[in-house]
């Protein structure tokens, strides 16, 4: 090889040498921002490349799990509760009414006795009365107000003695067997005032004593006997219980 070819080799050679440094010395200063694409990589953008997590959802058919209850239940508004109205005690109710009503000062309790499954209804009318005759008044009164129907009343005096009923004709009220006679009942015994004082001591009642077997001489004396009739005053005690 003559030395002209081997000159022009070696030239050729120096000038692919620096050739080759000039391009790695650019390199770098091409690479030494960072690209978009660098960036929204690293910002975690969908152009990164990465796949994001998938939202999972329930195969199909397969049913949803419930969410779990809070551990404190919301506060809800009640609802308006519709309470019935409280039952009438019975004496309020029956003088309550115009029948009732004339009765009310002879009247001192009612009491509802047996029905659902306990045995037939029974009415029991306490008074201070004494005149059967007012008491079987005061039994219908109370049975047309009341509508009791065949339902039995009886109407008994300060002792618990009986003195009307319908126990024999549920359609109709009645003396009752046994019952104190009504004034007139029993003759006088012209009893005078000592006289009467004594059996009135000895336990007779006060209406049998001052105004069955005696005759009230003052305005006063008449006024207790209305008043025994009346239901104001006690028929065994004399005393005024009102009315």
């Amino acid at each position: 090889m003559s030395k002209k070819t081997a000159l022009v080799a070696l030239v050729i050679a120096s000038g692919l040498a620096l050739t080759g440094c000039s391009d790695d010395a650019e390199a770098p200063g091409d690479g030494a921002g960072p690209s978009p694409t660098t960036t929204a990589t690293s910002s975690g953008s969908p152009s990164s490349g990465a796949p994001s997590s998938p939202t999972s959802s329930p195969a199909p058919g397969t049913p949803e799990e419930p969410a779990s209850p809070s551990s404190e239940p919301e506060p809800t508004e009640a609802a308006p509760v519709n309470n019935p109205p409280a039952p009438v005690e019975p004496l309020s109710a029956f003088t309550g009414t115009a029948a009732g009503a004339q009765f009310a000062g002879a009247l001192t309790g009612i009491e509802i006795m047996g029905g659902a499954g306990s045995g037939p209804t029974v009415h029991r009318i306490s008074t201070n009365l004494y005149d059967p005759g007012v008491a079987v008044a005061l039994c219908e009164s109370y049975r047309a107000a009341m509508g009791t129907g065949r339902q039995q009343v009886d109407v008994v005096d300060a002792l618990g003695q009986y003195l009307a009923t319908n126990s024999a004709d549920p359609a109709a009220c009645a003396t009752a067997p046994g019952a104190n006679p009504g004034p007139g009942a029993i003759p006088a015994q012209d009893f005078d005032y000592d006289e009467a004082y004594a059996a009135w001591q000895s336990g007779m009642p006060y209406y049998d004593a001052f105004c069955l077997n005696y005759t009230p001489v003052t305005a006063a004396g008449a006024s207790q006997c209305d008043g025994i009739e009346a239901g104001t005053v006690d028929a065994v005690t004399g005393e005024y219980i009102g009315g």
